[in-house]
């Protein structure tokens, strides 16, 4: 289960991004806005990563560049919990990280150890 809730963390991070990181684009500015990009799998299981505090050129980026819907927050249905990432650089805005599927213990401890984030039950 831990290899498939990495993978499946990839794949959100890689399907919503605020143009932030390597390629350049629009990071936060602290504007209080979000944008949550709602993503299924092949194999039907559904994540979800909100990007907060974004700038309007960075809401409008992330909007652009989900691979899935857009939302005003994750749902909350057979949620197993949020991994909450706060910036690790300047240009990254913050991030919230919703799975739907594994155990709460390893998704957990991919959040805390992989992705250095806290771990919430809810959203």
């Amino acid at each position: 289960m831990r290899a498939t809730g990495l993978l499946l963390v990839v794949a959100l991070v890689g399907g919503c991004s605020s143009g932030s990181g390597g390629g350049g684009g629009s990071s936060g500015s602290g504007s209080g806005t979000q944008v949550a990009c709602v993503t299924t799998s092949g194999n039907g299981a559904q994540g979800c990563t909100i990007l907060k505090d974004l700038s309007a050129a960075a809401e409008s980026d992330a909007t652009k560049n989900c691979q899935g819907t857009v939302a005003n927050d994750c749902p909350t249905a057979q949620l197993v919990g949020c991994c909450n990432i706060a910036p690790q650089t300047s240009g990254q805005v913050p991030q919230e990280i919703c799975f739907y599927t594994g155990t709460t213990s390893s998704l957990q401890s991919t959040c805390g150890t992989a992705l250095h984030g806290s771990w919430s039950a809810t959203q």
